[in-house]
């Protein structure tokens, strides 16, 4: 990838950072962003298998402090709504930082997260 793509890709998911933030409530937070161009490679990752994530997120909710990392090359060549589903999944992690507390299996906790990605990106499109 080079800097113009870099700077495109880039671009593209700050336009998904800035419209979710809001709709989340998540303005009030102290959140990080970065933006690397390579990706980050889970050798057996939490799932068992290897992989490259395309984002991931560390939240500090007592705080609400949190930092999200995107790894551009996993995400170049994706699909704008690819791109906002893969940044409204990041914010949310956000949001239900807490629950890890209580459940640690995190198989359970990205189920939760991708069913709430997809019911708000449904009850968006639908009252739009």
């Amino acid at each position: 990838m080079n800097d113009k793509e870099y700077e495109k890709l880039k671009s593209r998911i700050k336009k998904y950072v800035d419209k979710w933030l809001i709709k989340l409530g998540l303005k009030g937070w102290d959140i990080d962003f970065y933006y690397h161009r390579d990706a980050k490679a889970e050798k057996d990752g939490n799932y068992g298998r290897g992989f490259c994530v395309e984002a991931c997120t560390a939240a500090q909710y007592p705080y609400k402090s949190a930092t999200v990392w995107f790894y551009l090359s996993s995400l170049f060549g994706k699909s704008d709504k690819d791109i906002e589903n893969t940044v409204l999944h990041e914010l949310i992690h956000i949001l239900t930082d807490e629950m890890k507390d209580q459940d640690k299996d995190l198989n359970h906790c990205e189920r939760v997260i991708t069913d709430l990605t997809n019911a708000f990106l449904w009850t968006y499109k639908r009252v739009k």
